[in-house]
């Protein structure tokens, strides 16, 4: 099961900036666009879901796969 865990840029940005060993924003920019999307099996948003929600999901969907 393919399961791709996403987020809009200017989220990653702002995470990056609140980390405590951040990387140059342009490092960002570079990563996020090198991630295509499709292919995936199950796809969520960690930026409109939490943790634990995007753990709930994730598990959700494999359970269901068992």
């Amino acid at each position: 099961m393919f399961i791709r865990l996403r987020c809009p840029l200017e989220i990653c940005l702002k995470r990056n900036r609140e980390r405590q060993n951040r990387v140059d924003d342009s490092a960002v920019r570079i990563i996020h666009a090198e991630f295509e999307d499709g292919g995936e099996d199950l796809s969520v948003d960690t930026g409109t879901t939490s943790t634990e929600g995007a753990l709930e999901i994730i598990m959700r969907s494999i359970s269901v796969r068992i």
